[in-house]
């Protein structure tokens, strides 16, 4: 999956993440989880719904609740195990697993810095799920994580110039 990479004379350190890497990766998501929240609409049943509305209740909680980045990324985690089961497509959910895996970093710092709003767009996608429409529900799905994209490949930037001007300074 690419979490690791062997460096010589060093061994295994956790791989960094280029910004054209995280726009592809974002890019990618966005269009699955917009498919897996159409797929959900269609096919989960009022069981699945109410546990996504339950998993979306726990995630306001904790950030009413200003929890830890952890709880909060492991409560969003939650929520996608109920959503990406409940679409039905196990390929799916194995490859989006795999995904949030390689960007585990880049979706912390994204809910953290933008918890607000990324649980009102969250709000919308099941808001959508409960009135059964599949549009509505990919469509916010990928506005969620377009948003989220922007929110990353920023910080990833800033990371970059930081890393940049410190190996300046030492010149």
């Amino acid at each position: 999956e690419e979490l690791v990479t062997l460096v010589p004379n060093r061994g295994p350190v956790v791989s960094n993440i280029s910004i054209e890497e995280a726009r592809e990766i974002y890019e990618m998501r966005a269009t699955l989880e917009g498919l897996a929240a159409r797929l959900f609409v269609r096919n989960a049943n009022d069981v699945q719904v109410a546990d996504l509305r339950k998993s979306l209740r726990e995630l306001k909680k904790a950030e009413v609740g200003k929890s830890s980045e952890q709880l909060l990324l492991d409560l969003k985690n939650k929520f996608y195990e109920v959503l990406l089961t409940g679409c039905g497509n196990s390929v799916m959910r194995r490859v989006l697993h795999q995904m949030h895996n390689r960007i585990r970093l880049l979706r912390a710092t994204t809910l953290a810095g933008r918890a607000k709003l990324a649980l009102l767009e969250v709000s919308e996608i099941v808001q959508a799920i409960e009135r059964r429409d599949e549009d509505a529900a990919c469509l916010a799905s990928i506005k969620h994580i377009d948003r989220a994209a922007d929110w990353a490949i920023a910080a990833l930037r800033q990371r970059k110039d930081k890393s940049a001007g410190d190996q300046n300074a030492q010149y």
